[in-house]
């Protein structure tokens, strides 16, 4: 017969008998293939159907099995040549192996002739793939010669005249090149309008202020046009913690309001696993009914439920081992900063005349009090913020107004009588510790205690580490312990941020700029069009300051304020 070429895939493809075997595309994961189990039927199903006598399709060993004898068959249908070929990279420049395959025929024919086609190919023609993905460099390729002059290959030269000359993307090429002198620049708003909108008194929240200095747009965006996405009925993990902070101000009231047999109220320090085992399933059902009454009869909520009831016994385990070895005892839950809270908001005069007043509250602030070397009666407090992530205080996030929030409620409080104690984050995630095989359930208890151990920064002075439980509790470095003279002293630059913070805002300042992190879960980048190649955009890049460093800064700036 003729000669001929025959294309296909492996499975579908007699090739016994071909002269000339070309296998393409052994890369790790694809050829051979990973089984995968997506049917409705588990492999142990299978089986008990196949015993009855039910035809069943194949189980992942079949599927393994199935696949191993395809290589087979494609290693040995060449009657003179087999060709062994494999992408180094996706259309996306992310990197892929060879398959297991290459390794075994090398290892079987060390002769082998083996050639890299990544060397010696002039200019970058190894790009050329799919037309997507080289009209997707074109276009990079386009923007980065109007930057900089960096001029165009010899193949995106070719390239750019092949889709000028295609009906689809002649369009879009034309788009590309208008948008290479595109000018994303935020037009500074009339600080008359913001006055109007916000008044001469601005009521916010300090989170406000920390999201302006991420990203002033996102700002404008979202609360000065008060634009927010579609909302959807789902449950996420933020709304996890979420839950788990209701839980814990939920859970302490309900102590505060229980009594033992002898009418005694329960306290934190008196509660014991039980109560917490017996009460955290009708409390959490509670706050989660509150939102649909219907959720759990949702059998994936009702999985979840049951893991947030978990989680949430565990972090009352943590918080009563906290407070139960500490000499510090609960202030309040969830108290708030405002007109008709328990504490006023903190106002701010700005050189101008006008005010900010900053509302908010906080989950948790304890207080200890004890006799003072002078003969005085010493109020400490502390701030305990719930956190379901392994977030840290970063000092150098705090100088430059992004993480502003505790430090301006524990200032709040001292202004209130209250003398600084410390700031503690609480991680209410279910740690994951390491075990040896003879470890006993008190030492796992014990791993998981040193796991939930709190962090944060600490008064240096009248061993006030030691008062809150010391070690066991707290997971403080000695970098992290502070003086009251350092917690005034950033007491009184973080009112200067804020200051500058609000006459940015009063002034209309609102430009596309933003912190590195900040686009990754922003819900307007589709409105800013953010991108750092585009004039009128930037990154924002705080210098990164250590800890000694920070103390150092608002050492001076305190030394310059008594100048003043």
């Amino acid at each position: 017969s003729s000669d001929c070429v025959t294309v296909g895939s492996i499975d579908r493809i007699k090739g016994h008998g071909a002269k000339v075997v070309f296998l393409v595309g052994t890369n790790s994961g694809i050829f051979p293939s990973f089984p995968s189990e997506n049917g409705f039927f588990s492999d142990d199903d299978k089986k008990a159907l196949t015993d009855m006598g039910i035809e069943m399709p194949p189980c992942l060993l079949q599927m393994a099995q199935s696949e191993q004898l395809l290589i087979y068959d494609a290693l040995t249908c060449a009657g003179e040549k087999l060709y062994i070929s494999y992408a180094s990279a996706d259309n996306g420049s992310n990197a892929m192996l060879p398959s297991e395959i290459v390794e075994r025929v090398t290892t079987l024919f060390p002769d082998i002739i083996y050639q890299n086609d990544l060397t010696g190919v002039p200019d970058d023609i190894n790009i050329i793939t799919s037309r997507k993905a080289v009209f997707d460099i074109l276009c990079s390729k386009i923007r980065s010669h109007s930057i900089d002059g960096t001029p165009l290959s010899d193949t995106m030269r070719a390239a750019a005249h092949y889709f000028s000359k295609d009906e689809e993307y002649a369009p879009l090429l034309s788009q590309a090149i208008e948008m290479t002198g595109f000018n994303n620049s935020a037009a500074r708003i009339y600080p008359d309008l913001v006055e109007k909108a916000l008044g001469e008194d601005m009521k916010t929240s300090i989170t406000r202020l920390e999201a302006y200095n991420k990203c002033p747009f996102s700002f404008f965006a979202k609360y000065m046009l008060k634009l927010e996405p579609k909302k959807k009925f789902e449950i996420s993990v933020s709304d996890s913690g979420s839950f788990l902070h209701d839980f814990l101000d939920r859970f302490s009231e309900f102590i505060a309001s229980s009594c033992d047999a002898n009418g005694n109220h329960f306290t934190w320090k008196t509660i014991d696993d039980d109560f917490i085992k017996l009460h955290t399933p009708e409390i959490l059902r509670e706050i989660l009914t509150g939102v649909n009454s219907r959720m759990l009869e949702v059998p994936r909520i009702k999985a979840l439920f049951d893991r947030l009831c978990r989680t949430a016994q565990q972090s009352a385990y943590a918080v009563r081992h906290h407070i139960k070895h500490s000499d510090f005892l609960p202030l309040g839950y969830e108290i708030s900063f405002d007109d008709n809270g328990r504490f006023k908001p903190t106002k701010i005069t700005l050189p101008d005349g006008k005010n900010i007043t900053l509302r908010g509250r906080i989950d948790r602030a304890d207080e200890f009090t004890m006799q003072m070397p002078d003969g005085s009666e010493g109020r400490f407090v502390r701030i305990v913020d719930y956190k379901s992530s392994d977030k840290t205080l970063n000092l150098s996030d705090v100088y430059h107004g992004v993480q502003l929030q505790l430090f301006v409620y524990l200032s709040n409080l001292c202004d209130n009588g209250y003398l600084p104690a410390g700031i503690l984050y609480c991680n209410l995630t279910d740690p994951i510790v390491e075990i040896s095989p003879d470890a006993s359930e008190d030492d796992i208890i014990k791993l998981r205690r040193d796991a939930r151990r709190m962090s944060g920064i600490v008064l240096s002075e009248y061993d006030m580490a030691d008062h809150m439980g010391g070690k066991e509790i707290v997971n403080i470095k000695s970098k992290q312990t502070v003086t009251a003279k350092n917690f005034n002293s950033m007491f009184r630059h973080l009112n200067k941020v804020i200051k500058n913070t609000a006459q940015k805002i009063y002034g209309g300042n609102f430009p596309i700029e933003c912190m590195q992190d900040a686009c990754t879960w922003c819900e307007f980048n589709q409105l800013c069009r953010f991108d750092n190649a585009f004039s009128g955009c930037r990154v924002k890049e705080n210098e990164k300051l250590k800890d000694d460093l920070v103390w150092e800064l608002l050492e001076k700036e305190g030394e310059e304020y008594e100048m003043d």
